[in-house]
């Protein structure tokens, strides 16, 4: 019963975290393309190190939109990904107190 409740909650954590980064690809898609760094602390509190434009030879800079349709599809997918972890530890959640309640 535990492993399944760890396993839902881990999947619920990986569901987040794909919608965090689709949402991040979403935001972007309509930007111009730039070098983005960042580190690890920064990364995760969603701030970004000075971006540096990247251009091409006419000067404009590229616009990078063919990872928009993708990258709705991932949030779409983190979503009901998330939704069928939280069913799964609702679930364990109520065979966990049945089996307390059996045993009172």
């Amino acid at each position: 019963m535990i492993r399944s409740i760890q396993t839902a909650v881990s999947g619920l954590q990986a569901s987040a975290n794909r919608f965090a980064n689709a949402a991040q690809r979403v935001v972007t898609a309509s930007q111009p393309q730039t070098n983005l760094r960042t580190t690890a602390n920064s990364a995760y509190a969603g701030d970004l190190a000075k971006p540096r434009p990247v251009s091409l030879a006419a000067g404009a800079p590229y616009m990078q939109t063919a990872g928009l349709p993708d990258a709705i599809v991932d949030m779409r997918t983190a979503t009901h990904s998330y939704k069928a972890n939280l069913a799964v530890l609702s679930v364990a959640e109520e065979m966990s107190r049945t089996i307390l309640d059996r045993k009172a």
